[in-house]
């Protein structure tokens, strides 16, 4: 089965909410995007698995459908390496500007938020482009570019 994560859900958090929600021995693999591929043990059948848990997967799981080879997942997660950032723009705000060139912001790295250096931050986001990504971005701030 495939399920697409609601939007509050975080798709590579889903394995360990079934362990803690007991699901011990169904297996979740993040697909891309906000898709997951859920699988039973080897001998196990899932519907049997899951079958007193639909409250638990409407909440997690705005569609949950059998896989199809024809699946296409039309957006990726990735992390982007931002340099050049000055310090007074250092804020969520401000990533979220640099994010949404590329996508939408999903996080931002520890170290970044904690303001450990100024050198660079890494942006977790969520895209449609399917290239690699490399280019520079030019920002006004207070009318002077960075």
């Amino acid at each position: 089965m495939v399920g697409k994560t609601v939007e509050t859900v975080d798709p590579r958090l889903v394995s360990g909410l079934l362990k803690a929600e007991g699901f011990l021995t169904v297996t979740a693999h993040t697909l891309g995007g906000d898709l997951v591929l859920i699988s039973p043990a080897a001998g196990e059948v899932l519907s049997e698995v899951l079958k007193d848990a639909k409250d638990w997967i409407a909440a997690i799981f705005s569609s949950f459908v059998p896989w199809s080879e024809d699946l296409v997942v039309g957006c990726r997660d990735v992390w982007l390496r931002c340099q050049g950032i000055p310090p007074h723009a250092w804020n969520r705000t401000f990533f979220q500007l640099i994010a949404k060139e590329f996508g939408s912001l999903r996080s931002v790295d520890d170290a970044s938020n904690l303001k450990v250096s100024f050198e660079h931050c890494y942006l977790f986001i969520r895209t449609h482009i399917q290239s690699f990504i490399s280019r520079s971005v030019e920002v006004l701030i207070n009318g002077e570019a960075f």
